[in-house]
């Protein structure tokens, strides 16, 4: 490459970016909203994005099973759920005390039988040849 001369950015780099930047904001959308029907359409336009992002890695049966059964099915059944619940947009749900207790020691006991269940196991030794 001759000394002043600039880098254009090639099609598959300007695909990917637009495709990461899109499925990151409809990610973040999906966690931040509070309406459950706007939640489940910005996880479909995540999948949407990464289904692209799998298609840009030659990934082509792992791209359409990700649009076949995660956009098409659960997708759907969630939006089914969400409406046959007839949920209103942001309804806020309170945890009691016990509910909040229960969750705590679900959220610390995973890793902590993870991590014994890794310290329990003996190492094995690679056979010598």
């Amino acid at each position: 490459m001759p000394a002043g001369a600039t880098r254009e950015p090639k099609m598959e780099q300007i695909a990917f970016t637009c495709l990461s930047v899109l499925a990151l904001a409809s990610a973040f959308g999906m966690v931040l909203s509070k309406n459950a029907v706007n939640g489940a359409m910005c996880l479909l336009l995540c999948l949407a994005a990464v289904a692209g992002l799998f298609v840009q890695l030659h990934a082509y049966l792992l791209a359409f099973v990700l649009v076949l059964v995660y956009a098409c099915a659960v997708v759907a059944l969630f939006l089914f759920i969400i409406m046959l619940l007839d949920m209103q947009g942001g309804q806020t749900w309170r945890l009691r005390g016990l509910d909040l207790f229960a969750a705590a020691v679900v959220a610390a006991g995973i890793p902590a039988a993870e991590a014994r269940r890794t310290v329990a196991e003996p190492a094995t030794e690679s056979p010598k040849s």
